[in-house]
């Protein structure tokens, strides 16, 4: 049904990328005919021209006309192609192989892009005297997709089992919310400078008399597609924030404590966890003093840093309720439904929010009594195999 779609209609880039995203945890038959049928004939399914597909997406996401068409372009184009189709390849490999590929390959690739974008953005200014703060179009547009790689390579990480204990899960929680701002930034600027020529456009069309012509059905889409996954990153974000305050409570309140170890520390460990991504430029990489600074809440009070973690689940849960009524349950793929979001995916998502609330509920009540002697803490990790539900008992 998936190849049906894909090849009958004519797709957008984030569109084949999202159900190709939809079948990743299938069986390695279906994922192997797929990648096989991924590109022949120097077609995308053997049906689009890559290209293309290329260059429309990043014009749906700011990157003016004027610029496309600039002869510095057109080789970047080229050079940009590959790396868009190993995205699209990695969603097909089983999950310790995309972790692997990421590494060997991806980062290092995304992070030479950087450099090239951000040239093609200078003689872009240079040549038709823009002023230096000209947004740089492509480079926003490389970078989001690096920190995409990079979010992706952790969230394997974690739904690898390759992080153990509390205090690892402080780490890469904390990471993790350090990429989804990052990338919720970056794409409210790709939105910003897009609104921005969109209006100049339409000015550009009243001056000449012409009638505003409605949004395309597929503009529609992509439209409904960029706010769904907004809200997906940022219910990711609450509850990264969460889980990282949830676990500097109970570190606070001692009931549990990081882990000695005799041959290696902490600070050794977390840079081996993130040494792939020394090669990207941008975002710069976090150190292990880093985290130290951004999690650390000796200053505030129990009571305020429960609060504070409740609240974030809070906010994840308001996001639940949104994407709740954007939900569908059905598994059939359509070339409109880009970010296809099923009903008990949201619920799980909103499970781990109320489950945290009420062991952070019960947390307080054992801090306010002062007795933890007989508290223990457990992460449940059978309701979302990305976010766990933390257990005070």
């Amino acid at each position: 049904k998936l190849l049906a779609v894909l090849v009958r209609n004519n797709p957008t880039l984030s569109c084949i990328q999202s159900h190709l995203a939809d079948v990743s945890g299938c069986n390695i038959l279906t994922r192997s005919l797929l990648l096989l049928n991924l590109y022949f004939d120097d077609l995308l399914l053997g049906q689009h021209p890559l290209l293309p597909l290329i260059s429309n997406n990043m014009h749906a996401n700011g990157v003016p006309q004027s610029l496309l068409s600039f002869s510095h372009f057109t080789p970047f184009l080229n050079r940009l192609a590959k790396p868009t189709y190993d995205i699209l390849k990695l969603h097909l490999l089983n999950k310790n192989r995309q972790r692997g590929f990421i590494e060997a390959l991806m980062l290092r690739e995304w992070g030479v892009l950087q450099k090239e974008a951000s040239g093609v953005d200078y003689y872009y200014r240079e040549e038709y005297k823009l002023p230096s703060h000209t947004p740089s179009y492509v480079t926003n547009c490389v970078v989001e997709r690096s920190v995409w790689i990079m979010e992706r390579y952790v969230s394997l990480s974690v739904e690898l089992k390759l992080w153990c204990g509390g205090y690892d899960y402080s780490m890469v929680f904390w990471y993790w919310d350090f990429l989804l701002s990052t990338r919720l930034t970056l794409v409210g600027v790709i939105k910003n400078e897009k609104l921005r020529l969109e209006r100049e456009m339409e000015r550009g069309n009243k001056k000449k008399g012409r009638r505003k012509n409605g949004k395309k059905p597929e503009e529609q889409d992509n439209s409904s597609a960029g706010e769904k996954e907004v809200l997906l990153m940022t219910l990711k974000r609450n509850l990264c924030r969460g889980i990282v305050r949830f676990l500097a409570a109970i570190y606070q309140a001692k009931l549990l404590q990081p882990p000695a170890y005799p041959f290696t520390s902490h600070r050794r460990r977390f840079q081996k966890r993130f040494e792939p991504f020394s090669v990207i430029a941008q975002p710069p990489p976090l150190t292990y003093d880093d985290f130290l600074a951004g999690s650390d809440f000796a200053a505030v009070k129990p009571s305020d840093l429960i609060a504070s973690a409740t609240e974030c689940f809070k906010n994840a849960k308001v996001v639940v309720d949104k994407l709740l009524s954007l939900t569908t349950t059905t598994n059939t793929p359509t070339l409109t439904s880009n970010i296809n979001i099923r009903k008990d995916e949201v619920m799980k998502f909103a499970k781990v929010c109320v489950g945290n609330m009420l062991f952070l509920h019960k947390l307080k009540q054992y801090v306010d009594a002062g007795d933890k002697d007989s508290v223990k803490v457990e992460f449940d990790w059978k309701v979302h195999e990305l976010f766990c539900s933390i257990k005070v008992l």
